[in-house]
């Protein structure tokens, strides 16, 4: 059975959450945020008798689908097809699924590269946004797309302005050249994301200076990311290691 949750399940997510990363990171740091009965977010509850089995968040378009390993993925699947999504992003592999399917990387931090220092890097904890986005567009090409301008800042200033997220820049020469994010966080746990670095000055640090910054800055003990294969090692050599995978879906809105 899946319901609309409300205010009153705030615990109750958390708690799901908690025991779920990476989504669930994101997902109950977005309720926090943002909390319940605005017209963009709604979140529903999956259960089976008392037991909380998944959590289901649709952001506009999106979906992002927590679920624990006995829950009921058919009823799921039937219910995100009902919903109508643009994308949706799951920690379990829908098989019933036809649209086209990306499997990611979860990745956990385990612990510090030994002999890298960011002292070393100039970094700003207190970055505008827009030089954030500056750094993204000039990395546009076929494979990543930044997101619309205005609906980034609106989205990430929110975040940040409710403890669910922050950013770092990496200067070089003074200018803005690196960034990552802590695109959602808890009390506990983070996921990093928004890694990009200026394609003039790749392959000098300043991209792992700006993860490893992050992840200095945050008070809590777990550290996710989620990538591409092709990004995996990247994140290898900052500390991470496996712990999952993400599937991603192309929705049919």
């Amino acid at each position: 059975m899946i319901r609309l949750a409300d205010t009153d399940k705030l615990k109750t997510i958390d708690d799901f959450c908690a025991k779920h990363p990476p989504l669930g990171i994101k997902i109950a740091a977005l309720c926090r945020c943002y909390g319940f009965g605005i017209k963009f977010m709604d979140v529903w509850l999956q259960y089976s008798g008392d037991r909380v089995n998944s959590v289901i968040m649709k952001l506009e378009n999106f979906l992002t689908v927590s679920a624990s390993p006995d829950s009921d993925t058919e009823e799921l699947f039937a219910f995100a097809h009902m919903l109508g999504y643009g994308g949706m992003e799951t920690n379990i592999d829908l098989k019933q699924s036809e649209q086209r399917q990306l499997r990611l990387h979860s990745m956990k931090f385990a612990q510090k590269i030994a002999g890298f220092c960011t002292d070393r890097y100039k970094i700003n904890l207190s970055p505008e946004l827009k030089d954030i986005y500056g750094i993204m567009e000039r990395c546009r090409d076929k494979h990543f797309e930044p997101p619309p301008f205005d609906g980034f800042c609106a989205d990430m200033s929110h975040r940040i302005r409710h403890d669910a997220g922050f950013c770092v820049v990496v200067l070089d020469k003074d200018k803005p050249a690196a960034c990552a994010m802590i695109e959602a966080k808890t009390k506990d746990s983070a996921l990093v994301g928004g890694v990009a670095c200026l394609p003039d000055v790749r392959h000098c640090g300043l991209g792992s200076a700006a993860v490893l910054a992050a992840i200095e800055h945050f008070s809590g003990t777990e550290v996710f990311a989620v990538c591409t294969g092709g990004n995996k090692e990247f994140y290898r050599k900052l500390g991470f290691r496996e712990a999952g995978y993400v599937y991603l879906y192309e929705g049919d809105d």
